[in-house]
């Protein structure tokens, strides 16, 4: 299972904000917030999505 605790979104939003310092700065506060949080959120996701289908695969072979 994927953890997404809350450690590791904050780490995670640490990193994004450091990484996208500047293509953040065009935003207001609010909405860095928001697309740091989005883009978490997709992470998981997506990270969610492509266990599945590599479990998937793994029962195939």
């Amino acid at each position: 299972m994927i953890s997404n605790s809350i450690e590791q979104r904050q780490n995670l939003q640490k990193t994004i904000i450091q990484s996208f310092h500047k293509e953040l700065q065009i935003l207001d506060a609010e909405l860095q917030s928001t697309l740091v949080d989005d883009m978490i959120t997709a992470f998981f996701n997506r990270l969610k999505v492509l266990k599945r289908i590599q479990e998937t695969q793994k029962e195939i072979i």
